[in-house]
């Protein structure tokens, strides 16, 4: 595993092919000590969601206030994130910087470009 970024609130890793069962889960999220195999298409999915939870939610739940928790659907797993507006923050700062760090790294691939990453 190499790693992509990190902060205060978790980090998030490139997963080499032969270490997951799925090799188009090639990014693993650590939040705390829970490590989530991931696709760029779910991080991007989950991205979505992160944004949308900074902005007010008018759900009976958050009644107009902002969001205290993440909670998503997949259809072998629900996840449920508590967060206040710091780990809002610091989650929306992981996902953003590992979405662009991944797109960075795919755009010198693509263009034979190496040797910046290391």
């Amino acid at each position: 595993m190499n790693l992509i970024y990190k902060n205060n609130y978790g980090s998030s890793y490139k997963v080499d092919s032969t270490v997951t069962k799925n090799p188009e889960r090639n990014i693993q999220v650590y939040i705390g000590t829970i490590g989530i195999y991931m696709t760029q298409k779910e991080l991007s999915d989950l991205y979505t969601i992160i944004k949308n939870a900074v902005k007010m939610c008018d759900c009976s739940h958050c009644k107009g206030q902002p969001c205290n928790r993440i909670w998503t659907s997949h259809p072998l797993i629900d996840i449920c994130l508590k967060i206040d507006e710091n780990t809002l923050d610091e989650l929306e700062d992981l996902i953003s910087w590992t979405k662009f760090l991944m797109n960075f790294e795919s755009n010198l691939e693509e263009n034979n470009i190496t040797g910046y990453l290391n």
